[in-house]
């Protein structure tokens, strides 16, 4: 395609610069659309994507456990062996051993299988070209089952006489995340999330927006208590570590164990700020009450815990309360044209309870026999206390905004006017 050159005008400069965009314009080569793909054979494709490389990682840290001496494996097919069921148990699904099971996981360890099947539902929605609903829905059902077959078979190929994971479990679990992960890659990818989401009622997006806001504060304030428990208990922590780690390989394997445990002490601490504790088999730590039962097994994590409430231990319970009141300015802000009614704080309330219920739920279960049978914080017990200490917050936040909102908006306008001058003297200053 040729252009004619510009012709001389009074504007002369603008026509050359159209011209030069035109002439660019048209030698770009142009770009055809890649042909839609069937969405049996490119879910199909996700699955085998997700699952191969979830486990050639998980075979490979088997392997290289093996290579070092720390592991139980004999040969290099008892290493794969390991390997497949650490891949089977990173979705969460029970390990039985010879005279226990370990239901209670490293919810680090979800981050593989999570990751991958949020990426490869990403790819199978850009390739298939997903806009509908229903198509979308049937991709995500397609990979989630091929994934969760998988798992199965793994977990029955790499059964060993220490330990295994039944295939049943290993298809339940496996489904339920890549239902997860496949299904938000896909509706992140094909941009339907907004169009999901927005069927959803406005009251239940603002009570989900309120209760996504007090679960990141409540596990910021979880983060920090951890950090200053773990800064006054660490002599003890380091010393239970030194009893337990067997040398360089054992200590290395203590120190990454403890990472991937470290999201489920983190729930564990926002069961204790919120006033239930958590439960090691007869012994109960809570900030209201002192530890009984005996003394707590010989493992780093659990060193950490307080034997005795500090001082000030029922303090921590205005922690959630001051999730609550941020819940509460978050529905201030969402509901600007209209009062903030007990029904937006009854919901936010709600789905805080539901997350910390779920929470709590995935980090409690069983670390073998004995006083290891039951770890971890109560379900039911702990999304009632976080629900009921931000309501407290929410409700008070909401009270305070209907009753002030219209002085304080009033009151505020001169500070709002004069932060404005000052900002524009600055910038002029500056430039």
């Amino acid at each position: 395609m040729t252009l004619a050159a510009p012709q001389s005008s009074p504007r002369g400069a603008v026509s050359a610069r159209r011209y030069r965009e035109a002439r660019r314009r048209a030698q770009r080569p142009r770009l055809t659309r890649a042909p839609r793909r069937g969405v049996i054979p490119t879910g199909l494709v996700a699955a085998a994507w997700a699952a191969g490389l979830g486990l050639l990682v998980c075979g490979a840290l088997g392997v290289l456990g093996w290579a070092l001496g720390g592991t139980a494996a004999a040969s290099f097919d008892g290493a794969l062996r390991v390997g497949g069921v650490v891949f089977a148990a990173s979705h969460l699904a029970p390990v039985a051993l010879p005279h226990a099971a370990v239901s209670l996981l490293p919810l680090g360890l979800l981050a593989l299988p999570a990751w991958l099947t949020y990426r490869s539902g990403r790819w199978a929605a850009h390739a298939t070209q997903c806009t509908a609903v229903s198509r979308l829905a049937a991709l995500v059902a397609v990979a989630s089952v091929a994934y969760a077959s998988v798992v199965a078979v793994v977990a029955a190929g790499s059964a060993t006489a220490g330990a295994h994971v039944a295939p049943g479990w290993g298809f339940g679990y496996g489904l339920a995340v890549g239902c997860c992960g496949f299904g938000v890659g896909a509706a992140r990818e094909s941009r339907s999330w907004r169009a999901l989401v927005l069927r959803v009622p406005a009251r239940l997006r603002a009570g989900a927006a309120a209760a996504t806001v007090a679960t990141a504060a409540l596990a910021a304030a979880s983060g920090l208590a951890l950090t200053v428990a773990l800064a006054f208990q660490l002599p003890d922590v380091a010393a239970v570590g030194g009893e337990v780690a067997d040398g360089v390989t054992g200590g290395t394997a203590l120190v990454l164990l403890g990472v991937l445990y470290l999201p489920n002490v983190l729930v564990w601490t926002l069961a204790y700020l919120a006033g239930p504790g958590i439960a090691v088999g007869s012994v109960v730590v809570a900030p209201t009450a002192a530890a009984g039962g005996g003394l707590l097994p010989a493992f780093p994590l659990l060193a950490a815990l307080p034997q005795t409430p500090p001082p000030g231990a029922p303090l921590l319970l205005l922690l959630p309360v001051a999730a609550g009141v941020l819940a509460g300015v978050v529905l201030q802000r969402r509901r600007r044209r209209g009062r903030v009614l007990l029904g937006d704080v009854l919901i936010t309330a709600a789905f805080t309870a539901l997350a910390a219920a779920a929470l709590a739920t995935l980090a409690s279960g069983s670390l073998g026999d004995g006083r290891l049978a039951v770890v971890g914080p109560d379900p039911l017990l702990v999304g009632l206390a976080v629900g009921a200490l931000v309501l407290a917050g929410a409700t008070l936040s909401a009270l305070v905004g209907t009753v002030l909102g219209p002085y304080g908006r009033r009151l505020g306008r001169p500070l709002r006017t004069r932060w404005r001058g000052l900002r524009r003297r600055l910038y002029h200053d500056g430039a």
